[in-house]
């Protein structure tokens, strides 16, 4: 049974962490506030936070990564995702 819910973050975080799992490599802040048209400076407040979550590392000028417990949580959010959507598709529903 795994430790997360998935109500553990906001869905602006979960977004976050699930756009840095789908990269290759380390990501740079300024391509999640590009990616999510968001002001470079919320990007940079929510960095902090998951990173005092453990659930990222940031590395200044070298990019975002995702931490072991990171990469497990973002596969843990992407793999709930994907089965809500099969149920959801196999009911009709979009």
């Amino acid at each position: 049974m795994s430790k997360f819910t998935g109500l553990e973050l906001s869905p602006k975080k979960i977004e976050y962490l699930k756009y840095i799992q789908e990269q290759e490599g380390p990501v740079k802040t300024t391509d999640i506030s590009t990616e999510f048209n968001v002001d470079p400076s919320t990007i940079t407040k929510t960095v902090t936070e998951l990173s005092a979550a453990g659930l990222i590392r940031h590395l200044p000028y070298r990019g975002i990564s995702l931490t072991d417990e990171g990469k497990t949580y973002a596969e843990f959010l992407i793999r709930r995702h994907r089965i809500l959507s099969l149920v959801l598709t196999h009911y009709g529903l979009s």
